[in-house]
């Protein structure tokens, strides 16, 4: 399989040692993964986009493309970046997200990778300079439940900013209730300590409550939403 791996590690001044120690594997393997000696899976896409610090479509070439060009010689208006859609009800622990992203599981940990359940295609420029959200810390979710109705549906896809988990200022957040990855509008109660958070819902029919954030697991900052009409 044609890839751009060697071209984006070397924009990166990372020797195939060097990767392998970010990715976890050998320098054998890299080279294999470069060569196209190696199947280059879903799971292997996103442990080295995560080290490269771009999406996993960034790695594959474009049809027609070829080999050995440099990164900077591709404008940002045409290159597509991939954001994974992860499963949240295949997650267990508090909040778990799978592929490379970073969020919190309640244990100190991460959910398995094969939790993926595609990958969503979008215009690098878009998703950097318009929604200022880094592509390796994006994940695509599907809303459930209809707490946030009329804003958010039931089946709408949101994009959360695992990188964004602070609520100031106030926005519209994913994170873990306890049972399961819900999406509610987060603000920080002023004056408490410790720090409380009011979560609330823009349904009427669901009530707002308040937690210290110690006990809020707080995934990410909804940034973008995608619904069928």
């Amino acid at each position: 399989m044609a890839n751009r791996i060697y071209e984006l590690r070397k924009a990166k001044g990372l020797t195939m040692e060097a990767l392998a120690k970010l990715t976890n594997t050998t320098a054998s393997q890299i080279n294999k993964l470069e060569k196209g000696e190696r199947r280059l899976t879903d799971q292997w896409m996103h442990r080295l986009a995560a080290a490269l610090d771009c999406g996993a479509a960034d790695l594959l070439l474009a049809p027609g493309a070829s080999t050995g060009t440099h990164p900077s010689a591709v404008s940002n208006q045409s290159r597509t970046v991939g954001i994974p859609e992860v499963d949240v009800r295949a997650g267990a622990g508090a909040g778990g997200l799978a592929g490379s992203i970073v969020a919190p599981d309640g244990n100190g940990g991460t959910v398995s990778i094969d939790e993926t359940k595609g990958n969503w295609g979008l215009p690098d420029e878009y998703v950097r300079g318009e929604l200022h959200v880094r592509p390796s810390e994006a994940c695509i979710i599907e809303v459930k439940g209809d707490s946030m109705n009329p804003t958010l549906h039931a089946g709408d896809r949101v994009m959360v900013d695992t990188g964004d988990r602070t609520p100031s200022p106030p926005g519209v957040f994913a994170i873990w209730d306890g049972f399961g990855v819900v999406s509610k509008r987060i603000e920080i109660v002023p004056n408490t300590e410790p720090t409380e958070l009011r979560i609330k819902s823009d349904n009427a029919h669901h009530d707002d409550y308040v937690r210290t954030a110690e006990e809020v697991s707080v995934i990410g900052r909804i940034v973008w939403v995608a619904r069928r009409i």
